[in-house]
């Protein structure tokens, strides 16, 4: 404004109106509005491939012609122009022309607290919590992504099967024939997923203790293969023997803290009895390191695996990455046969 105050001083001199110096700065505005929305517009386009990588979407260049991002992009240009315009042109053409030829504006008062000042600090502030904003969702988008969970999930089909008795005696042979095709690995039953929020949880009592344990197990109902399906981890131990009922236990590390063992191999052998039921009594044969069962933003809990027929609902698949397309269509075809209903 300082330095375009010998313009404005000649102006006025020279006949303009201060309706015709606002509006002539005001379109200097809107001119510098469109040719930043017109470069942002292309350097969106640019950088749209890269965008598509690292949120995992399909965004096409046309979506900027889209009838409602078009009306967005006119509101933003109407918007920034009068509100980065409005005030700078009042300002300018209210400059008095004697002072303005004779060098006389200045800057602004050295003391006090102008709203130009206020405006820079407040831009200067959006910059930084946009900085920062960014940052930080980098970093939590590396910690999602790379984050060990505990257990593999690549390549993993989980299917819900029906849950009647008749569905229920086709399971294994179901399971036979999967296994017999080329490109599935391991299949195994289970209640949940290891990740899922669909779990049972209970206190119980440890080593014939007279009392229930203070605290609640997650409880995992799973078949021995489930943990070579999923890479769990033993640090002792290792997965029980196989079985329709509950014959021995697992825990995972939290529940061995918590139960006040140190070593791992200290915990088996240890007896849990779940329910004050003598078919729920059994002793751990192996500690699994410990797994996220949920969401990253909880603690892991502790928890207590077993084998346990009657419950399972889950089909957990592990197939070769190789004609994946070509597994998929084998494993539908075996599906509805084996439940054409």
């Amino acid at each position: 404004a300082v330095n375009r105050s010998k313009e404005v001083g000649i102006r006025k001199v020279l006949g303009s109106r201060r309706k015709q110096l606002v509006f002539q700065f005001i379109t200097e505005t809107l001119i510098i509005t469109v040719f930043a929305v017109v470069l942002a517009a292309g350097i969106a386009q640019l950088v749209l491939p890269m965008l598509n990588s690292l949120l995992e979407i399909k965004l096409s260049a046309g979506f900027l012609l889209d009838p409602t991002l078009l009306l967005f992009l006119l509101c933003v240009i109407i918007a920034v122009t009068l509100l980065s315009g409005f005030y700078p042109a009042m300002v300018l053409s209210g400059f008095n022309p004697i002072e303005a030829l004779k060098n006389k504006i200045r800057a602004g008062r050295s003391t006090g607290i102008s709203l130009r000042r206020v405006l820079v600090v407040f831009q200067f502030a959006i910059a930084q919590i946009l900085v920062i904003g960014t940052l930080v969702l980098i970093y939590r988008m590396n910690y999602f992504n790379n984050k060990s969970l505990g257990f593999n999930k690549d390549a993993v089909i989980t299917v819900d099967f029906p849950g009647d008795s008749v569905s229920r005696s086709k399971i294994n042979t179901l399971k036979d024939q999967l296994l017999a095709q080329p490109g599935i690995k391991d299949v195994s039953f289970s209640f949940a997923s290891p990740s899922d929020n669909n779990g049972w949880g209970s206190d119980f009592k440890f080593n014939n203790a007279p009392k229930q344990t203070d605290f609640s197990a997650s409880l995992k109902w799973a078949d021995p293969e489930y943990f070579k399906l999923y890479g769990l981890q033993f640090a002792a131990g290792g997965p029980y023997l196989k079985s329709d009922t509950i014959n021995s236990y697992v825990i995972n590390e939290t529940l061995m803290h918590k139960l006040g063992i140190r070593d791992p191999k200290e915990a088996i052998g240890k007896y849990i009895k779940l329910w004050d039921d003598k078919k729920k009594y059994a002793r751990i044969v192996g500690v699994v390191k410990d797994y996220n069962i949920g969401s990253l933003r909880n603690a892991i809990p502790p928890v207590l695996m077993a084998p346990w027929k009657d419950v399972y609902q889950k089909l957990n698949i592990k197939i070769q990455p190789q004609n994946v397309s070509q597994t998929l269509a084998s494993v539908e075809k075996l599906w509805n046969t084996t439940f054409p209903e």
